[in-house]
């Protein structure tokens, strides 16, 4: 039996589907189900039994006691929001499915900041409303060449700095667009590790840090007719002569000469 306690909640089962609407706490047998759930649950770490699947059926938030999912997650058209409570750690190993959205409130303050949560697993992602990360890190985890993004990207809107981080080769849908916004950092921490995305609209303070060996490579499409604040910037972070590269498009006409002008190298400065 599936157990709720906390304000307002509905439970129905009909064919191996539990829907809770508005639940505060859902502690869940052995058996695996799909749970159809909106509103906001802050449950224990790991809730749901092994196996077990979300259905969305309205905007969610799974609060800080949550830890790990296993099960696949579908969005439908809804947003799911991972509050992970100033930086505990959460990990989606799931396939993120539907139109839906996912929106990540990571790291607070101090080492927090840096603490990840994980897009993991082997399945591929495939949910078409994009991902925010307005604050924290965000490590991509699934394996080389496994989409974790396939949608747009925005970066920042959060209380502080924004990282995206990889932990493999190509992680991001080839078209995702990819966009930096205010009013904190945004970082893009590839760590010796390639991708290819959409188009770049920069927003804020930005950096592409490459990795300790500047390994990395980031091949951005071409971006000249998007928009780049002029109080914005983008930082290159740990460029070598014999390392990685960042590119927009596939010539010199990738972006227009204002654009070119907001990049700048951290190290080596100057460059």
């Amino acid at each position: 039996m599936h157990s709720l306690k906390g304000e307002s909640r509905a439970m129905h089962r009909r064919h191996a589907v539990l829907t809770v609407l508005a639940a505060a706490w859902l502690a869940a047998s052995a058996q695996a189900v799909t749970i159809a759930l909106q509103g906001s649950f802050e449950c224990a770490a790991d809730a749901g039994p092994e196996g077990s699947s979300y259905r969305l059926t309205g905007p969610t938030t799974f609060g800080w006691k949550w830890a790990a999912f296993d099960g696949d997650i579908d969005l439908g058209r809804h947003t799911l929001t991972f509050d992970t409570g100033g930086g505990n750690v959460q990990t989606v190993r799931g396939a993120v499915t539907g139109g839906g959205a996912l929106v990540w409130d990571g790291g607070g303050q101090g080492v927090w900041q840096t603490t990840p949560s994980y897009l993991a697993g082997r399945a591929a992602n495939t949910f078409g409303g994009g991902l925010t990360l307005r604050r924290g890190m965000l490590m991509l985890a699934k394996p080389a060449g496994v989409c974790a993004v396939p949608s747009a990207v925005t970066l920042g809107g959060g209380a502080n700095q924004a990282i995206l981080a990889w932990d493999n080769d190509d992680q991001v849908d080839d078209g995702a667009p990819l966009a930096t916004v205010g009013p904190n950092e945004a970082r893009l921490w590839l760590r010796g590790h390639a991708d290819r995305v959409g188009p770049l609209r920069l927003g804020t303070r930005s950096f592409v840090d490459l990795g300790a060996e500047g390994q990395g490579s980031l091949a951005c499409a071409d971006s000249h007719d998007q928009t780049w604040s002029p109080e914005a910037s983008l930082v290159i972070a740990r460029w070598r002569p014999d390392g990685g590269s960042v590119s927009f498009g596939s010539d010199a006409t990738g972006l227009t000469d204002a654009q070119l002008a907001r990049v700048g190298f951290l190290d080596p400065a100057g460059r």
